[in-house]
């Protein structure tokens, strides 16, 4: 199994994945990128462990910023861009850079907030439970405490919070 947290604590299912397409895409990530002095299957620039921090400001807030979750960019010309953000009190900001790279670096500076990477295992786990699967089985992907479950299943689409059970055939 794959590790979905940068320490390697909880094991991340792949089963929605058909096998042979989970071993293509390893295969092809280890053909582009060599394994980690320990074995690690994703590494960072210098082949060593990937670190929470860097993962979060170099891969995961740049991300946020090119998808539109955390500010804004606006291309205004070949060699002009304009990124905007709000700051902590709520007041609109923008700036002017002459590439892209430059303008979400300084969105991934100033802007604060933003979609944390752990709240995509809160999303995945609402998923699970509005389509019907049972909690035991969330529990089990996602290692958990039932006290956490019940806290994300009350954001379903019913939001009751109820319990599911497994559907007949």
């Amino acid at each position: 199994m794959l590790r979905d947290r940068l320490d390697g604590a909880n094991p991340a299912p792949l089963h929605h994945l058909h096998p042979s397409t989970t071993v293509d895409l390893l295969t092809a990530h280890r053909e582009a990128f060599p394994a980690g002095a320990r074995g690690e299957v994703f590494t960072n620039s210098s082949a060593g462990p990937l670190r929470r921090t860097l993962f979060r400001a170099r891969v995961w807030r740049p991300s946020l910023v090119r998808a539109g979750l955390l500010g804004k960019l606006d291309r205004l010309g070949h060699f002009k861009w304009r990124a905007a953000w709000i700051d902590s009190q709520g007041v609109e900001w923008s700036a002017e850079f002459t590439t892209e790279r430059e303008a979400v670096a300084h969105v991934v500076k100033m802007a604060p907030g933003g979609l944390r990477f752990h709240d995509l295992r809160h999303s995945y786990a609402t998923g699970l439970v509005s389509r019907g699967v049972p909690d035991n089985d969330v529990q089990a992907v996602r290692a958990t405490r039932s006290r956490r479950l019940s806290t994300t299943a009350k954001n379903g689409p019913t939001g009751d919070g109820r319990k599911r059970t497994p559907s007949a055939g």
